[in-house]
């Protein structure tokens, strides 16, 4: 009997023992199992974390450029009827319209190439030097870009209005012919890269041309996507007064934000032109 009893408690034994160890691998499995799960989605989190910054990025982008449409359409709203102020060079011949379709038949055909950042402050406009080669093209004619001059037009307005700036882009032929095409300039909730690239370089008003061979400037970035323009011929805005130019000035503007805008003013004093 007692050979019987120890028999029992021995095989007891060794069920429970089973039972325990079995136990015991049940739980390693599970939290194995659980441990892979919560590194699988952590990895997961992390992508999403990855997807969702870029998602944010590009909604801020098209918000962005959405603001840029809607001022667009707003400036295209009303057709260009006046020319480019001449306060500052008042010789010459008034300028006239040629918005013909002799004139505005052909599209404007930029060929700006980036250039080291040589700048001139000359108390009434900042004028930014073009890299070599860069060009447009209007139907058959080649005009060579030489400069960008940064003015503030007279009142504020350009065509009744408001206008923070206006970029001239000056070109010349072989020639001699000279062709502006003109971006005006307004005021909007955003900074420009490429203006705040210029403006953290303006030199004192009369100092000498300023060099920044760091920093390259790609003209095309001072432009609007749409480059829809009236015609118009007059004398330049800047020396010499008395040249003739024929003026491309575009109906879509660029925005600069009111801190660009008071930066300019302050470095650069610009009068009305």
């Amino acid at each position: 009997m007692k050979a019987i009893l120890r028999l029992a408690l021995i095989v007891s034994t060794a069920i429970l023992i089973a039972v325990l160890a079995t136990l015991t691998f049940v739980k390693w499995r599970q939290a194995s199992e659980l441990g892979h799960g919560l590194d699988k989605a952590v990895t997961q989190i992390k992508g999403l974390r990855g997807e969702i910054r870029s998602l944010k990025e590009e909604i801020d982008t098209l918000e962005e450029k959405l603001r840029e449409a809607a001022a667009s359409l707003a400036a295209q709203s009303a057709r260009t009827d006046a020319p480019p102020s001449k306060k500052a060079c008042s010789a010459g011949a008034a300028p006239r319209s040629i918005d013909s379709a002799d004139a505005s038949r052909y599209p404007l055909e930029l060929r700006y190439k980036p250039g080291v950042l040589k700048l001139i402050n000359d108390g009434q406009s900042l004028t930014l030097a073009a890299a070599a080669g860069s060009s447009l093209k209007l139907g058959p004619e080649i005009f060579e870009l030489i400069s960008v001059h940064f003015l503030r037009p007279e009142g504020g307005q350009v065509d009744g209005k408001p206008v923070a700036l206006v970029a001239h882009l000056t070109h010349r032929t072989a020639g001699g012919q000279t062709v502006v095409v003109s971006v005006p300039i307004r005021e909007s909730a955003f900074q420009h890269r490429t203006i705040w690239q210029i403006w953290n370089h303006i030199p004192a008003k009369g100092a000498p041309e300023a060099t920044i061979s760091n920093v390259s400037i790609d003209p095309m970035n001072l432009l609007p996507d749409n480059l829809s323009y009236q015609v118009y011929e007059g004398a330049l805005t800047i020396p010499p007064c008395a040249e003739k130019a024929r003026f491309y000035q575009l109906r879509n503007p660029i925005g600069i934000s009111k801190d660009q805008l008071e930066k300019f003013l302050a470095r650069v004093k610009a009068p009305a032109v």
